[in-house]
């Protein structure tokens, strides 16, 4: 069958929005299938606050999040993830762009430094899960409901606190997952003083986790 043109260009205007359509889906964060069990067996903060002495604790020690450029063990994007946790703790007003500084300020508390969009911001709350050998990261959604795989922790750096991990009743955990890189600004000053700023567009999103475990308080 041969198309007029007129009847070319619906196809071709129909093709477009349902391809522009497609581009404008938004990434949706939805609970992993095996919630109950992740909460069943996961290492956080039980409650609210966890107050504690430096003699309380009986380790200490700061990881980086392995695995954030892939995908976790449901097949997700880890970015995918970030990005969409960022959003919503922007939104919400858990997070700010560059901790809220104005681009004044930011020459000027960044000379000759890069600054990063939300690097050094944390999230709400975190998790840590034993899987055989491997420790998983988990962040959880802000209002608590529901958290996702973001990647591992080093098995050998984490030795001592398997134990610990291991005996989960036994202890309360402190667990910071910290937001590193990403986009951001690189503040120039030269020899003649101008400052310039140059726009960081690919910087790689990554984690590091704070955790702390002392006798069991929550």
């Amino acid at each position: 069958m041969t198309l007029n043109n007129e009847q070319s260009t619906d196809v071709q205007t129909e093709q477009a929005t349902t391809f522009e359509a497609e581009e404008k889906q938004v990434f949706k964060l939805t609970p992993p299938q095996n919630l109950t069990e992740i909460f069943a067996s996961i290492c956080t903060k039980r409650a609210r606050k966890l107050i504690y002495a430096p003699r309380d604790v009986l380790f200490e020690a700061t990881f980086k999040v392995l695995g954030t450029d892939k995908k976790n063990d449901e097949g997700i994007k880890i970015k995918d993830i970030l990005e969409a946790e960022i959003k919503a703790g922007e939104k919400l007003g858990y997070l700010q762009k560059y901790d809220g500084l104005k681009s004044s300020e930011i020459k000027e508390e960044y000379e000759n430094d890069v600054v990063y969009e939300y690097a050094e911001q944390q999230f709400k709350k975190a998790g840590i899960v034993a899987d055989g050998d491997k420790l998983k990261v988990y962040v959880y959604d802000w209002d608590g409901q529901a958290c996702h795989h973001v990647g591992y922790l080093d098995t050998a750096e984490t030795s001592q606190a398997v134990g610990y991990i291991a005996d989960r009743e036994a202890y309360s955990f402190d667990v910071c997952l910290i937001i590193t890189g990403g986009k951001g600004k690189k503040v120039t000053k030269d020899e003649s003083g101008k400052i310039t700023v140059e726009k960081i567009k690919d910087g790689q999103l990554g984690l590091e986790l704070d955790l702390t475990i002392i006798p069991r308080k929550d």
